[in-house]
């Protein structure tokens, strides 16, 4: 048999579907998350906009560069050092002249210059955009990480490329606290960027892989979610503890997040999902010997559900026609095979070794997948561009919303865990749509929540001058973080559903490096609020009405194993369609459904 063929949820549910090894893996998998929050949000307080004017002109300063600041015109001219010019009002002989000048004796900031890049760098007034560069480098950093990582992980594995990303982040975390300029701090937030794809990416689909179809909502969705939730909210009280230090001190202690994590490595094993997939069956077995002493269950058994699980071993599906039971068309009982000869053994490799699938068709042992099998398959192809798009949208308005966090009535940091608190909230409601209703409505949900929160934020912010508007402003923004934050956490879940496992990482890299233009975007949501405040909240409720048109192209996944080839996902569709035809086959003839056993391949 192939491989691939192996289904892996009944060998989970035998050593115990919330056992204590698979928690105990998901736990130190979803560890990463610490330094991936810390390296994607730590922009906030290590970038905050610090108050500024421009300097004053200083004892023996060089006066010709602002004329009327000679001693001949100093006492008829006024001057007004504002945010970022100097403004002049000179009377001379009864003539009223005003002038305005830049910052040409530097800046004076109100906290310690060290406070901030911003203010260490001097990344303010025209070199504004500057800061927000640096957001956008680590997003391009993160989007390259996002097609090498997954497609490395799918090759090697997800253990040692989870914790290779997590050796260069504690590097390159260490490095960016000594950056001496702005260009070597640039270059590190790129590589940092990098190493943000390799650690949340791997973890997130290892995640999955861990547990069966009937709780990876449980534990993939919302324990993931919380988790990711509180992880964001540690950085708050974290940064407002060390706020009298310098932006480097807070870079230097988020370094505990990763080294922790490399402690920890000794126990983090390779998920079954992936050996069996691609044919390591001496190792899966070895892990699943460890898995079943942890959990107390007999080693054993347990292989011997492992080694009974082929689809060729297994008795086919069959038709019942008056009361009998007939194989389907191209398929033999095991009676029949012991006249046809022994099959292939499990254990048998080579490219060249075929076997017959339940339609008689032919596939090779192993289904190999590269990366432009997402565009030559036609589900896979229509599963892609839908995924990127939502994941587009998602990525852009979660993380402005929490750059924006200053824009809020309260303070940076109480604004900063106010923000992750709801989206710790939304794991609560998304747990609960998922188990009852399934992926497709709990984004659906999730979505209108974020739209129709995000534009009334922006009606507010409109009438923010009238009073109590600012605060409704406040409280509808954090309604549609919470929307986002459950939609965004939720196609963590979702895109790796839908995908076969052997380009399921690829998949799912594929769609946050397209993401990561979202983030690359969203810095700049600051600045176009600065020229119009409403129109980021409009923008994106907008864009969370095209991302519902687009899930409901896609297919539910709730209670389905994870797809091993892309012959699971067409059945997927098969199902569907044949379900669909059948039951209005029955109603137009107005009979009961007749004893037609519908085949599921899962």
């Amino acid at each position: 048999m192939a491989h691939n063929d192996i289904e892996i949820d009944p060998v989970l549910n035998a050593l115990g579907p919330v056992g204590i090894f698979a928690c105990l893996q998901c736990f130190l998998y979803f560890l990463g998350f610490i330094p991936d929050s810390f390296l994607l949000f730590s922009y906030v307080f290590t970038a905050q906009d610090v108050e500024h004017s421009c300097a004053a002109l200083q004892p023996n300063a060089n006066e010709s560069l602002i004329p009327e600041l000679s001693s001949d015109w100093l006492n008829s001219t006024t001057v007004l050092y504002d945010r970022c010019s100097i403004y002049l009002t000179s009377n001379i002989s009864g003539d009223v002249i005003t002038k305005d000048y830049p910052c040409l004796y530097g800046m004076q900031y109100e906290e310690p210059k060290e406070t901030s890049i911003v203010s260490e760098f001097d990344l303010v007034c025209g070199r504004t955009p500057l800061a927000g560069l640096t957001h956008t480098i680590m997003g391009f950093g993160t989007g390259l990480g996002s097609f090498l990582f997954p497609w490395l992980s799918d090759l090697y594995g997800r253990k040692r490329v989870f914790l290779s990303a997590v050796s260069l982040s504690l590097a390159l975390n260490l490095v960016n606290g000594f950056a001496p300029g702005y260009t070597m701090l640039v270059v590190c937030k790129f590589f940092l960027g990098f190493t943000h794809a390799g650690i949340g990416l791997v973890s997130v689909t290892a995640g999955v892989e861990l547990f069966p179809s009937s709780k990876r909502a449980l534990f993939s969705g919302f324990f993931s979610t919380l988790w990711w939730a509180m992880c964001i909210a540690s950085l708050a009280p974290l940064a407002y503890l060390l706020r009298s230090y310098s932006w480097r001190i807070l870079q230097l202690a988020l370094s505990w997040g990763p080294a922790l994590v490399l402690v920890l490595a000794i126990f983090i094993k390779e998920p079954v999902r992936w050996l069996v997939a691609n044919g390591k069956i001496d190792e899966a077995e070895e892990v699943l010997k460890q898995a079943a002493r942890l959990n107390r269950k007999d080693p054993q058994s347990i292989l011997h559900v492992f080694h009974s699980l082929s689809r060729h071993e297994s008795e086919p599906p069959l038709l019942s026609v008056n009361g009998e039971k007939h194989p389907l068309p191209g398929e033999t009982t095991a009676k029949e095979e012991e006249k046809q000869g022994p099959r292939s053994s499990f254990f048998e490799e080579g490219e060249g070794h075929h076997q017959k699938d339940w339609t008689g068709s032919v596939e090779v042992l192993e289904e190999k997948l590269s990366f432009l099998d997402l565009l030559r398959h036609r589900l896979l192809r229509k599963h892609i561009l839908l995924s990127v798009f939502i994941w587009f949208v998602d990525s852009l308005i979660y993380n402005a919303l929490y750059l924006m966090s200053d824009q809020m009535a309260l303070d940076l940091y109480t604004s900063f865990f106010l923000n992750s608190l709801v989206e710790g909230a939304s794991c609560i409601l998304m747990v609960f749509m998922l188990s009852r209703f399934g992926r497709k409505p709990t984004l659906v949900l999730f979505h209108i929540i974020a739209g129709i929160g995000l534009i009334a934020s922006s009606v507010c912010s409109h009438y923010k001058d009238v009073s109590g508007v600012h605060i409704t402003g406040t409280v509808v923004s954090l309604l549609g973080k919470m929307g986002i934050g459950g939609a965004f956490n939720t196609m963590y879940l979702f895109t790796p559903e839908i995908f076969p496992t052997n380009i399921r990482n690829r998949a799912l890299g594929t769609s946050s490096a397209c993401a990561t233009l979202g983030m690359m975007i969203s810095p700049y949501a600051n600045i176009l609020a600065d020229y119009a405040i409403w129109a980021p909240g409009a923008v994106f409720g907008a864009c969370c009405a095209l991302a519902v048109l687009c899930l409901l192209a896609l297919p539910e996944s709730k209670d389905r194993e994870l797809p091993q080839t892309t012959h699971d996902v067409e059945m997927w569709y098969n199902d569907v369609t044949s379900t669909k035809k059948k039951y209005r086959c029955c109603e137009r003839s107005g009979q009961e459904e007749s004893d037609y056993e519908l085949y599921q391949t899962k």
